[in-house]
């Protein structure tokens, strides 16, 4: 696994360097995303690192804040925060990555952004690839989300690497065993909640941890093409199961 890591690594490094070189630039900042709080609340919905930057390194170690700089010829850099506070679980560091990326940690967000404009080159052109909060806080970055380098980066988005593929049907077994026990639950006459939670279990997985919210639809409630709620009442009869 770890060959195929280091090939993935080398090849979508090389897939970047490309992307920068036919939209004529230098380096490209590849964020991994900001938080979102909930109105008038400390917390908001679970984080997920934009696409681009779980290339490089596992959604787990891909904190809100976080930074890759990939620049041609050299080894890309992972600008990662891992702050020493009480509210949150520090993930352990991605060291398996270290024959290939360069992990720069950082305990504070203004410490890694000072990083990032030191690691920044005079005169070099940098683009930005992620979500602009607001346009002056991406200036340290450079060109924001540019056409060229997007439209030839999720065009070879669609062409995997061996360990994208494996990573794909690992995922798969994860969902074979929890579509199994969510049979089984709809079969034993259980409610859509029941269904849920026995998905979960079966496929080791929290609620934060699937790609999107269950679908999870009993009867008539597969009519509604996005159906979130997950029933706790257990209806009369059990006639069909829609589960996404």
């Amino acid at each position: 696994m770890l060959m195929m890591l280091k090939q993935h690594i080398e090849k979508t490094t090389q897939r970047w360097e490309e992307g920068l070189e036919k939209a004529d630039f230098d380096a490209v900042w590849i964020a991994a995303g900001p938080d979102h709080l909930h109105f008038q609340d400390d917390h908001g919905p679970a984080f997920k690192a934009h696409p681009f930057f779980t290339q490089f390194v596992d959604p787990v170690f891909a904190h809100a804040g976080a930074q890759c700089l990939v620049r041609p010829g050299q080894k890309p850099q992972l600008f990662l925060l891992q702050p020493t506070d009480y509210w949150h679980a520090v993930t352990e560091l991605p060291e398996y990555l270290n024959p290939w990326v360069e992990i720069n940690v950082f305990q504070t967000q203004d410490a890694l952004d000072d990083a990032c404009r030191a690691a920044i080159r005079p005169n070099e052109r940098c683009a930005f690839v992620g979500e602009v909060v607001k346009e002056a806080d991406n200036e340290l970055f450079g060109v924001p989300n540019n056409e060229r380098l997007l439209a030839y980066m999720n065009f070879h988005r669609a062409i995997k690497t061996e360990y994208e593929l494996a990573a794909m049907r690992a995922a798969s077994d994860m969902g074979v065993r929890g579509h199994i026990a969510a049979e089984a639950a709809f079969r034993e006459g259980r409610s859509e909640f029941d269904i849920h939670m026995a998905y979960l279990a079966a496929s080791s997985q929290t609620d934060l941890e699937v790609p999107y919210g269950n679908i999870v639809a009993l009867n008539e409630h597969g009519a509604t093409l996005h159906y979130q709620l997950h029933d706790r009442q257990v209806p009369t009869e059990h006639r069909s199961l829609l589960i996404d």
